[in-house]
């Protein structure tokens, strides 16, 4: 994380600043008149006006200055957003997009999939996918916010071994049962909320899980509800099957994208057994 350079912290702290100056200058005024330091009445008087007048401009450039402005950056937001297209779109469409482009705080940076696919000699026709997922979350404001680790899975991956990581000083380990949330079939875990410090360091992520598919089959690895700059899988394969994944760029088991994923995006995983007719 960089050092803030003088102009960004002043324009920063700025009103904070201001703000301690007049209680302290109002302060000081008032402990001169109260202590008659000041030898002529109508000098005593305007000093204790100035004072005063100091002590409650401080006190709201600290308290009230800040929601004003953050009140006023937000509808001026909203109603600029409206025209920011250029063009007339449906609400439906621009309230989405207002959603996402305001709503959208942290981000997932070097996100790695690795994965193994495994055929068992008395399942030929099922392959065991394997898969550890690690990521970093980054917090970009100037406040600490939540983040909430989550894995979904169709009930008939049957998943399993399904582990939620936070990797820090403090880590922990969540391996929460799976259960049904609000779409029938569908299984889900969850960790409970971190908190991602403000700055650009980040805190990492990670998890495990197994689950079962066809001999010719693919796996979803979905974007959730934050943004992912940076992904690379990783492909273990045994050596009768051939496995394909979303365009990328593509270094014999491993594939890169650059692209910014966004909430719906998802890298696909394909494999399928050589010979089987299947098109490369």
């Amino acid at each position: 994380m960089t050092p803030e350079s003088d102009d960004g912290f002043w324009q920063r702290y700025s009103v904070h600043i201001v703000g301690v100056a007049l209680l302290v200058l109002g302060a000081l005024a008032t402990w001169a008149v109260a202590w008659r330091t000041i030898p002529w009445p109508e000098a005593n008087d305007l000093t204790k006006a100035i004072g005063e007048a100091a002590v409650v401009a401080g006190a709201l450039a600290l308290i009230v200055d800040p929601f004003l402005k953050r009140r006023l950056v937000k509808e001026a937001s909203k109603g600029i957003f409206k025209h920011m297209l250029g063009f007339d779109q449906p609400p439906e469409i621009r309230d989405r997009l207002e959603k996402i482009l305001l709503g959208t705080k942290l981000y997932i940076s070097h996100k790695t999939i690795a994965c193994r696919l495994s055929v068992a000699p008395d399942r030929p026709d099922v392959v065991q996918l394997e898969v550890t997922s690690s990521w970093w979350v980054h917090n970009p404001t100037g406040r600490a916010l939540e983040y909430r680790h989550s894995a979904a899975f169709e009930r008939s991956e049957k998943p399993s071994k399904v582990v939620l990581m936070r990797i820090s000083d403090d880590g922990y380990t969540a391996s929460g049962p799976l259960s049904e949330n609000n779409e029938p079939g569908v299984l889900w875990t969850q960790e409970k909320a971190s908190l991602i410090p403000p700055g650009l360091r980040g805190v990492s992520f990670q998890t495990q899980y197994s689950c079962e598919h066809r001999i010719d089959d693919h796996h979803d690895f979905a974007v959730g509800q934050t943004p992912v700059i940076g992904t690379t899988l990783i492909v273990d394969a045994p050596p009768g099957l051939q496995v394909e994944a979303s365009p990328g760029v593509r270094q014999d088991g491993t594939w890169l994208y650059d692209d910014l994923f966004m909430t719906g995006d998802r890298v696909t995983l394909r494999w399928f057994p050589i010979g089987s007719g299947a098109s490369t």
